[in-house]
């Protein structure tokens, strides 16, 4: 995404003539159309994620954390067509500091995501923090983008970049570029590589978290495809770098066949990382979507009297998990509750099992520190099975841990009511 800013050109060796706002010729031509084309998906998928944003499967993925995406995308869209300008300081500018704030937006906010889901897959109780809230995660990635762009504009300060006018060897051609002066050409080139380090970071942090996040819940889906979209982006960012380092310019072609290629890259990371990462959401795969712990209703028809015969009421808990003893690690686990036939189901990664409900013991943690009566979990310890093994269970707020609470009484009033009834469930 950060890229050597070899772009416009001015139609008059000494510039006489007025400069025109774009270079002319075929190749701001087609800069031109991919920022058009590029501002119709960025904006189009924009305005679902608008639309949409109440749906469940588009709630999931964090609508404010997804416009921020969009935002360095639109920002990326927008360095295409700046490439397509007649040179000047301010746009010598524009071409190194929107590209650097724009692979900040979409891949810091990706690695957060990607961080996120992973605290919250594993169960770690800062998932439950403010700490992890939306807002938090975009002040974060504003950081980086800030110091992305301060870095990329001192990148040009420090190197004395400015419009130069170049010449090619064996010809009379010459173009305007941005350009360091010799003598500076060294800083300008350690500085760069400074940029290329940083980002190349942010981009292997996104591929190990999308490793780690790869077996997360349905619902997050989206992190699975982390790993696609930064493939993708480095393919290309490597590709630029070649054609930008290694093949000589010795002549006006392969100048403009650099330039080009550099708002390819920059146009195929804007626009390929939204359709990626939020297709599925939008239904564009042509899949049947599946959210975690999704709930389909239907209408009932019955011959009976009693539409519902057959039927078992289930109370579903998302809590957290861990046996009651100082080395064990908290995990996220799901309580099914099914009191008509006295039944507790526990899905956990290494803890699942299928219990007598009445059977089970319920003590409330009570809070002593004064950090934990300022926060809404709540917490119990539950005694399961014959050997009446403990764990530690942790509501998100104290309703549910009430409503839990009140299922179990009614289980115990039952089996005292139908002592016979009751029996351990297989």
């Amino acid at each position: 995404m950060y890229l050597r800013i070899r772009i416009s050109k001015c139609p008059q060796n000494d510039c006489s003539e007025p400069t025109p706002i774009f270079v002319p010729g075929f190749i701001s031509k087609i800069q031109i159309a991919l920022f058009v084309i590029g501002l119709i998906i960025v904006l189009g998928i924009g305005y679902f994620i608008v639309v949409k944003r109440n749906e469940p499967d588009i709630k999931a993925m964090s609508p404010y954390c997804c416009l921020y995406i969009l935002g360095g995308c639109l920002l990326g869209t927008i360095g295409v067509l700046t490439q397509g300008l007649s040179t000047s300081d301010a746009v010598c500018h524009a071409n190194a500091v929107l590209p650097a704030i724009a692979f900040g937006m979409i891949f810091s906010m990706i690695l957060a995501k990607a961080i996120r889901i992973f605290l919250i897959f594993g169960y770690a109780k800062i998932a439950r923090s403010r700490l992890l809230k939306d807002d938090f995660l975009i002040a974060c990635c504003s950081i980086i983008i800030i110091v992305e762009g301060v870095f990329a504009d001192r990148f040009l300060d420090v190197s004395e970049i400015e419009p130069a006018l170049l010449s090619f060897e064996g010809t009379t051609d010459t173009v305007w570029d941005c350009a360091a002066s010799p003598e500076n050409a060294d800083t300008a080139n350690r500085l760069f590589g400074g940029l290329i380090g940083f980002n190349a970071i942010i981009l292997a942090l996104c591929i190990v978290m999308g490793l780690l996040t790869r077996k997360a819940s349905e619902k997050f889906d989206e992190s699975k495809k982390v790993s696609v979209v930064v493939a993708i982006s480095t393919l290309f960012v490597v590709l630029d770098l070649g054609i930008n380092f290694g093949i000589p310019q010795n002549t006006q072609t392969m100048y403009s066949v650099r330039g080009l290629f550099d708002s390819i890259t920059i146009f195929i990371i804007s626009t390929s990382t939204p359709v990626i990462l939020f297709s599925k959401a939008f239904g564009w795969d042509n899949k049947k979507q599946q959210g975690n712990m999704s709930h389909n209703t239907s209408d009932i028809h019955s011959s009976h009297t009693d539409q519902h015969d057959g039927l078992v009421r289930t109370f579903m808990f998302h809590t957290g998990l861990k046996l009651n003893r100082p080395t064990s690690l908290w995990k996220s686990a799901v309580f099914m509750v099914m009191p008509d036939l006295d039944m507790l189901i526990i899905l956990s990664e290494g803890n699942n099992g299928t219990y007598t409900f009445s059977q089970s013991n319920i003590k409330i943690q009570e809070k002593t520190t004064k950090a934990a009566k300022s926060r809404t979990e709540e917490c119990i310890e539950f005694l399961l099975g014959s050997a009446k093994t403990s764990y530690l269970v942790e509501f998100p707020h104290k309703e549910k841990m009430d409503e839990f609470r009140s299922l179990r009484s009614q289980a115990g009033m039952k089996k005292a009511e139908h002592p016979a009834s009751s029996g351990p469930v297989v």
